[in-house]
Parts: structure tokens; sequence; C-alpha cells
């Protein structure tokens, strides 16, 4: 019970040194309820309650006062949480002096309507006080103490104002004292956190729960709230998407697992990186208007049974009000960037409302968090880029042995190759749904979709297109095409949310977020390659590394496969160049071989058999010196020529010459008759042509009538003046194996083509002959002719060579 001793001055000495201990002692905000029945005791009062004004919601005179600390003798919590200002406490800060309020004293000005009924009280004096702001020198808040017994008198009245004075240094220290004691506390859970690796995402989000459960556990237990959630999200993920990482509630409504920017006033916080003080739940209606105000864009879904739910976990009775249900919500930042939100509820035990200093406070220990999220972040991330790292290259050693294999069949190692990097990219990447390669069409500007990879549900009704004009920079909604964006500016194009971003990709192709890679071939582009999604994002970092690394190896294997090809045309040109000069070595060297051993065994015919030997070896030789032309012809370069001036009677020399070599009347034991008419040598005129390549024609055209033509038949060559006067022509006649009006055409213009009939009979032939023929006749700005056999069964062939 009350006493009436007066205190003396070494009770306020006492007084203070109790205060100061209590400073000492305090761990959570709620140890201001210690602080408040030292007051108690030493005015020798029923109780004690600390008002503070609510900022910003209404005009002064229409707030209310909150309880921020209160401590009564046979009460475990107050009779009320919250007083209008015309109350004589609110009266007390508008107009900055201590009132008392007795039983016979009843000022017009109204007093707490409950006060009375509820505590049986005799009289209660109030004090203002100034603890935030003391710049403003406003007073902001108010010490009220309660008697039951005996009125407060003018006396007791000026000690409580003087021990009232020592009241907000006592209050700045416990809200000093317990805010470095949580910071410290959290710091040392999130010091002693490890890193253990982890290699999915799912693996990272358990780890980083158990370590962050006790830090949010330690909030809970400073700020004593009926719930404490902390919401985190990865940037590089999906900057819109927080998971509930830990929380701790008592009642039986479980927070949201997961949030999205915008959604409520948590959304309103994660969106704007801005803190939300909500003073009760309970009441938004009546001050949703200043809310609107001060929270632009916030949209506040009211729950009408959250009164009910809370009302549950206050043992209050029937005439008891409920306290305020107090919400705040801080960001929680990394260099601005925000990574999500920490969000406090309906404190249990005062303080009962979050006012600005328990909101910064709040907001330093997000701050802390933060830093550790984005340390975990980096640590998870490098993690998993090395675990990723050795997964790609043991993907892509074995890519490359298929690779390699796949590059000896030039027929399908295009379409197979690109098939082992989109299965790695499968590989690597699981949770992407859509890949596929687009590569430049050969001739065209425009890109062309060479090989797809489809794991999710992307739509594929309507039109799909499969080629792209690189022409096409802006699409129909005016954002830019990111397929060209990535091929022109040779960059990685990594768009989250194609809702929003810049870039998008054509509407038949249109999904959520993609990430884009140029294959680059030295420093050209040659192709693009793509990684979709629809249903959900994909892993930033992961994908872009994995889409560079299998751009390089789509490239790298372009550049293989190039030089391969290109040491494959090396060596087809090398085997040409041999399989051309063995077709023009080979028949005089064959006759020259044949008739050296006739020559030995029968040395009286000697005379005849040296001079074909002769001839043999003159081609032989001939043939060697112009070397440089099948090298040229093997590189399938036109053989150069130097144009000279041959006249008609050295033309025909040139021709004689072929004709009456004795091997060709020998060879293939044939015994052909050729016949040479040069009578219309007159009208023939100069003409310009190379004198070697000439005599290569001319013995290529006796050779292939020596291999087509039936034995004991004649060769006649014959010639005249072209219609336009500006050639002459040659006509080689023959009777030997048919050619049809196909053969002819491919006859000379195709190497290595022979007729069918050639194939059956002759398999000396190669089909080099005139097509090599054609070739010296076009260095020559000549030209090759074949026909089709007539009716007569005689075969044509014409050379045209251009006069001087």
């Amino acid at each position: 019970m009350e006493r009436g001793a007066k205190p003396s001055e070494s009770a306020d000495a006492v007084f203070a040194a109790t205060l100061i201990q209590q400073l000492g002692q305090a761990t959570k905000f709620s140890n201001l309820r210690d602080v408040l029945r030292v007051y108690v005791s030493h005015f020798h009062i029923y109780g004690a309650i600390l008002w503070e004004l609510a900022h910003g919601v209404k005009p002064v005179e229409s707030r209310r006062l909150f309880v921020q600390g209160e401590y009564f003798r046979d009460q475990a919590q107050p009779p009320f949480f919250s007083i209008p200002m015309n109350s004589i406490s609110g009266q007390a800060i508008l107009q900055g002096a201590a009132m008392v309020s007795r039983r016979e004293y009843r000022p017009e000005v109204v007093h707490h309507p409950e006060a009375p009924g509820r505590l049986k009280t005799s009289s209660f004096a109030t004090v203002p006080l100034q603890l935030h702001g003391e710049a403003s020198g406003a007073f902001d808040s108010a010490l009220t103490f309660y008697r039951q017994v005996r009125p407060i008198s003018g006396r007791e009245l000026v000690s409580m104002r003087r021990g009232a004075a020592l009241f907000p240094a006592i209050y700045g220290g416990i809200q000093t004292s317990v805010s470095s004691s949580l910071m410290m506390r959290v710091q040392e859970f999130l010091r002693h956190a490890h890193y253990p690796d982890a290699t999915t995402l799912a693996e990272v989000q358990i780890l980083a729960r158990r370590a962050l459960e006790p830090v949010i556990r330690t909030i809970s237990q400073s700020f004593n709230n009926l719930e404490t959630v902390l919401y985190l999200g990865d940037p590089s993920i999906d900057p819109d998407h927080f998971d509930r990482m830990a929380a701790k509630w008592t009642w039986t409504a479980e927070p949201k697992r997961s949030y999205r920017r915008d959604e409520g006033g948590t959304g309103w916080v994660l969106r704007f990186g801005k803190p939300l003080q909500i003073l009760d739940m309970g009441r938004y209606e009546d001050d949703r208007a200043w809310y609107e105000r001060a929270y632009p864009g916030m949209f506040w879904k009211d729950d009408s049974g959250i009164v009910q739910m809370a009302a549950r976990q206050f043992p209050l009775s029937a005439d008891r009000t409920m306290p305020p249900l107090s919400y705040v919500c801080v960001p929680v930042l990394h260099r601005n960037v925000v990574l999500g939100a920490l969000r406090c509820c309906i404190p249990l035990q005062g303080p009962y409302y979050f006012d600005d200093d328990l909101t910064k406070t709040l907001g330093a220990v997000a701050d802390l968090i933060g830093d550790w999220w984005t340390h975990w972040l980096y640590e998870q991330n490098q993690a998993s880029e090395n675990t990723r790292l050795h997964k790609l290259l043991a993907t892509l050693s074995e890519s490359n042995r298929e690779a390699l294999l796949q590059l000896a069949h030039p027929e399908e190692e295009a379409a197979k190759i690109i098939d082992l990097a989109l299965s790695a990219c499968q590989k690597l990447t699981p949770e992407v749904e859509v890949f596929q390669v687009w590569m430049k069409r050969p001739d065209e500007d425009a890109l062309e979709l060479a090989r797809e990879l489809r794991m999710g549900n992307l739509p594929t009704e309507g039109v799909r297109e499969t080629v792209v004009p690189l022409s096409t920079r802006k699409l129909p909604d005016g954002r830019e095409n990111a397929l060209t964006v990535a091929w022109k500016k040779r960059m990685t194009v990594h768009v989250p949310n194609s809702a929003t971003g810049n870039h998008a990709l054509p509407h038949w192709l249109d999904c959520r977020c993609f990430t884009l890679a140029p294959i680059m071939v030295g420093d050209e582009p040659h192709g693009v390659l793509l990684m979709a999604n629809e249903r959900q994002p994909h892993l930033r970092g992961p994908v872009e590394t994995v889409a560079r690394f299998i751009a390089h190896q789509l490239a790298l294997y372009e550049t293989l496969r190039r030089q391969l090809r290109a040491m494959e045309d090396a060596r087809r040109q090398q085997d040409n160049l041999l399989l051309d000069f063995q077709h023009q070595v080979r028949s005089p060297i064959n006759v020259a071989s044949t008739y050296a051993e006739i020559l030995l065994q029968a040395p009286n015919r000697a005379s005849e058999l040296a001079g074909i030997i002769m001839e043999a070896t003159r081609r032989a030789s001939s043939i060697a010196s112009n070397l440089r032309l099948f090298v040229e012809l093997a590189h399938e370069n036109p053989p150069a020529a130097t144009q000279e001036v041959l006249r008609p009677y050295e033309v025909f020399q040139k021709l004689h010459r072929a004709a009456r070599n004795l091997y060709n009347y020998k060879a293939l034991d044939k015994r052909l008759d050729f016949s040479v008419d040069d009578s219309w040598g007159s009208e023939m005129g100069p003409l310009r042509v190379n004198g070697d390549h000439l005599e290569l024609v001319f013995d290529n055209l006796f050779d292939n009538e020596v291999k087509y033509s039936y034995p004991n038949t004649r060769v006649t060559v014959s010639g005249g003046r072209a219609a336009d006067r500006t050639e002459v022509f040659f006509s080689f006649r023959s009777t030997g194996l048919p050619i049809s009006g196909t053969e002819a055409v491919n006859i000379g213009t195709r190497r290595g083509y022979r007729g069918e009939k050639a194939k059956q009979s002759h398999p000396e032939g190669t089909g080099i002959g005139l097509w090599l023929t054609r070739k010296l006749l076009l260095s020559m700005h000549g030209r090759l002719q074949v026909f089709p056999t007539d009716a007569s069964g005689t075969n044509e062939i014409r050379i045209y060579l251009r006069r001087a």
C-alpha cells in the first residue's frame, strides 16, 4: 500500500542511483517498466504511465497518445493504451505545463474518462516531457503518476517534476543501451554464420534461414513483438521476388511465404525502399487519408479479423481496451538496392508504439542484415560459380570430344555440334526452359533459327518465324529487338522481365525473361545463343556465364569446322593436282614404258620404237613443264596464261604434231586413223592464244579420241570461222561410244564426269581430260562444245579460239 512519507534529499539520491542501476541492467525496450516501478516506489503512488504523442497522423489537437511504458502495483498491463489529446496528459503536452487532477477538483478540460472507474484513483499528476527532437523545443511525451489513497499535493507535484526531469536522460540511455546491445548481438550472430559450400538455390536458402533464425529471435525479444518477419531476395535472380527467410510469431496467422513489390504495406517498402509506420492497424480507416498522402501508391488491405486474432494474445478483462496494433516495416538495403524488408507487428508489452527512434533502430539492424546478405550472396554465388565452372569445364570437355568426332562428318557435323552445345546448356542450367541457336544466313543480312531445344511450355501456337532480318532494330511496340542488339553490339543481353525491359524479342518468341549471347568467330559475330524462360526467372549470373561459354564453344566449333574444311579442301586440291597430273602423264609414260620393253625384245624395230618413245617422252616433258598450271587448277583458280599471237601455219604445226604422235596410233591397240584438214588455213588468220596451253589442248583432244573411239575408225579434224567471225573453230569428229543430250551438257563442265557407257567399258578414263581442256580454253578466252551423237553415230567436239 501507499505510504505518506515525504521524500528526503537522501531519498532523492537513492532514487537517482536506482535509476542509473536500472539503466545499466536494461536489455530490451520493455525495461522501461522497471524504471517506472522505481518512480512508483519513490513517490509512493499506485502506478505510472509514459505517454507518447503519435506523430503526423492528424493535427496535434486531434491526435492520440500511446502508452510507451507503464507500471501498476497490482496489474500486469495498463487499463487503457491510448487517450485523446483533450485529456489531462494531452493538455499538459499542448500547454507545456504540469497538471494535477483531483476528485474534488474537476477542471473543464476532460481528463482520463476511464481512470477513476478502472483505477479507483483519487488523483493523478502529469508532467510534459521532450523525448525526441530536442531542436524543436516542443513537448512530445508525458509522464503521468496515479494515486489511490490521497490526492497529490502541490509539494509532491514539485518533487515529481524534479524526478521527471531525469527521465529523458534515462529513456535515451535505455534506447541507446538496448539498441547497441541489439546491434552487437545481431553482429555476433551474423559474424559466426559460416558459408559452407552450397550447390543449389534451395541449399543456399536453408543455410541462410538457419543463420537468420537467432537474429530474428533476438529482434523479437528486444521489441517483444507478436510477429517479426524478414523477407529477402536475390536481385540477380528476380528483383521483384522476396522469400520469407526467418520469422517469429505467436499467433495463428502465419506470415506470407513470399512477397512481390507493390503487395500491401510490405510490398510498398520493397518497391520504394523507405520505412512504413502504421500506428494502429485496428484503426487504419480512421487515418487512411493521411496514410495515402504520406505513403503515395501504398495499398493497405484491411483485415477485419486482425483485431480478433490479436485479442487472443492479450489477457484482457471485459472492461479493458485493446493495445494499439502497431506496425513498422523497414527496407533491407545495400548501396541503395532493396534486398528485402524487416517487419515487426504488435508489441506484447511496452513500448506499444513504434516511434521514430525505434524505427531507426530497426533500420540500423536491417542495414546489418543487408550487408551480411550481400556478402552471403557473393560467397554463395562464388561457390556456385566455381561449382558450375567445374561442371562447365567437364561438360565442355566431353562436348569437345564428341564435337571433334562429329567434325569428321561434314554432311552432318553442323547440326550435331549445335545439339551438343545445347545439351551442355541444359545440363548446366536446368532451370532454363528454351535454348535456341540463331546463325547468320550465308548470303543475307538475316539470322536463321538453326537449332532449338525446348524444355518448358513456351507457347507454340500461331506464326513462328525462323528468319529475323538484322535490319529489324525496333519491334512494333517501340522496344529494341534484343536479337539484333546482341548481334550488332556484340554484347550479352539479359532481360529479367520482358514486360518492363527496354529490350524484347519478336512476339512469337515472347517469354518472361531471357539471355542472349553473340557467337563470335574472331571479331565478327556469326550467330546468337538464346536462353529463355516463361514460367520462372532464371539465375542471371550463372546463365550469363553459361551463355558466354557455350557461345564461345560454338564459335570454337565453327572455327574448327572451317579450318578442317580448309584442310579438307587443301587435301582435295592436292588429290586433284596429283590426279590431273597423273591423267596427263600416264598415257605417255605407259607408252614409253611399253615400247621400251618391246625395243629390248625386238632390236630390229629400233627406229620405229625409238620414235614412239621420243614422242611419249616429249609429251611427258611438256606436261611437267606446265606443272604450275595443274597447281592453279587444283586450287580452283583459273590458270594464268600469257597470250601471244600465232600465225595459221604455227597453229597447224602444233595440231599436226599432236595428230602424228605415234603413240596415238599405237595406244590401246586401236589402230586409229587421224585426218587433219588444213585447207581452210588461209581463212583462219592469226590467233591470240598461249602456245603451251594450245599444245595441251590438242594432246588432250586426241587422247580423248583414242580412249573413246571404236577401233579401226577415223578421227577427222576440220575447222572454219565462227558465225560472228571473231572466232575460229576446230571440229573433232569420230565414231565411238554414244553421248546423250544430258551427257553432252555435263561432259567438260563437271570435273570427273563420264558417260554411262564410258564408265562401263573404259575403266582407264577419269573424266578429267575434257574438263581440263575447257579450263585451258577459258584461260585463252576460248570455249568447248560437246554435241550429242548424231543419227549416223558420229560424235563431235568443237573448240573455239579468239582471232587476233
